[in-house]
């Protein structure tokens, strides 16, 4: 639906699946090339590179960004020296930390289990009236875009298009997707996809 190239890879063993990578390729405008993009996969093993570097000269991809979904502490550029033709990347899309949040416990014990200050915040903002609500509806969706949008223009970050929310909305939102809305006052002021 995105109109964006795709590549799926499979790593097999006795012609049993042990890895998959998907990688998306995106046109370099006013040029012939392109550019591979592998997120939150595992590292790819040595005969994996080596299929890409191939590839890559093959179908004109200038550089593959490899971002794979490994604990930072388990990874390290000695990892990444260990191959000729890699470099880390000073600029990676996603961010090089996750936090997992266990949302079956009660709400006492994970307000237990959050920093004084965040307790603080979150008490502070109730106090001031600060309301959040799930609005995952065509208009919670409304809303998230416009806050969105101003929020890029204001921080003159270039995010996706609206056509791309859009997308990934009228694909998820009947079982995946849920937005959060802040309301101060019933001005929203903050939204979460």
């Amino acid at each position: 639906k995105m109109g964006i190239e795709t590549l799926r890879l499979g790593e097999f063993e006795h012609n049993e699946l042990m890895h998959g990578y998907q990688i998306t390729f995106h046109k370099i405008p006013a040029t012939p090339f392109k550019i591979g993009y592998l997120p939150r996969s595992l590292f790819p093993s040595k005969t994996v590179l080596e299929f890409l570097l191939d590839f890559g000269k093959k179908h004109r991809v200038v550089f593959f960004k490899i971002e794979p979904n490994v604990r930072k502490a388990d990874f390290n550029n000695k990892t990444i020296r260990q191959f000729n033709n890699l470099t880390l990347s000073p600029h990676p899309l996603f961010p090089d930390w996750t936090i997992q949040l266990d949302l079956t416990l009660p709400e006492g014990e994970l307000m237990k289990r959050m920093k004084s200050k965040t307790r603080y915040n979150v008490r502070l903002a109730q106090k001031k009236g600060v309301v959040v609500k799930e609005m995952s509806t065509d208009e919670g969706f409304k809303i998230f875009s416009n806050l969105y949008f101003e929020t890029c223009k204001r921080q003159r970050y270039f995010g996706h298009t609206n056509r791309y929310h859009s997308l990934i909305w009228n694909s998820l939102k009947k079982e995946t997707a849920h937005i959060l809305i802040a309301f101060h006052q019933n001005v929203p002021l903050a939204a979460y996809e």
